[in-house]
């Protein structure tokens, strides 16, 4: 059995003010999401230990990753394949709204990725490659909203649509995705909890 229990980090300066990056550096956690990720750290600790723990190296994803890491004692691992999607020449670009910043991507995918973001079956390859090498038992990976989804496509070819409108594949800030690799199930996808009577609960 290997399941992969993805965190998306918590709400990040990116988010609060609408602007898409996948840099390193630059947008920390606003303190809504510092609070999101000890709420999430407090619901991981109710699970056992995974086997592996590993965090985009993306700076929120690793503020979230060492809040979780202090609750459930696990060091995590940087793994670069669960890093924020590349967004081309929309890199640190602000938006006046959530809907214009969709708009935006929507017309890049219908465009092929003519400006450069990462495309689709790239972003889907890096997440099957990470999910593929993991070890039997449980792993927990803090990514982004775009590479979770991606990993779900993977697993579940109905949601292999990258134009997919995010109330078909929510994936808010600090929630929870399971994945069962081996079996290819979704056991649950953008929850703010763990479902009980789970193989890995307590």
């Amino acid at each position: 059995m290997a399941i992969v229990i993805f965190v998306r980090h918590g709400q990040s300066e990116t988010n609060l003010n609408k602007v898409l990056s996948s840099k390193t550096d630059g947008y920390p956690l606003t303190e809504l999401g510092i609070s999101q990720a000890r709420e999430v750290a407090q619901k991981l600790q109710k699970i056992q230990k995974p086997a592996c723990f590993f965090s985009s190296p993306i700076q929120r994803a690793i503020q979230t990753a060492q809040i979780i890491s202090e609750a459930i004692a696990v060091r995590p691992k940087l793994e670069e394949r669960i890093r924020e999607r590349g967004f081309g020449s929309f890199e640190d670009m602000g938006f006046e709204s959530k809907e214009i910043m969709r708009r935006f991507v929507a017309d890049e995918i219908r465009s092929d990725y003519s400006r450069g973001m990462e495309g689709w079956e790239t972003l889907k390859g890096r997440m099957r490659g990470f999910m593929e090498g993991l070890p039997e038992g449980v792993s927990l990976a803090i990514s982004h909203y775009d590479p979770i989804r991606a990993a779900v496509a993977a697993i579940d070819k109905k949601y292999d649509d990258d134009l997919m409108p995010n109330a078909q594949a929510p994936i808010p800030n600090s929630s929870i995705t399971v994945l069962d690799i081996a079996n290819r199930k979704i056991i649950q996808m953008g929850k703010g909890t763990i479902d009980g009577g789970l193989p890995f609960s307590k």
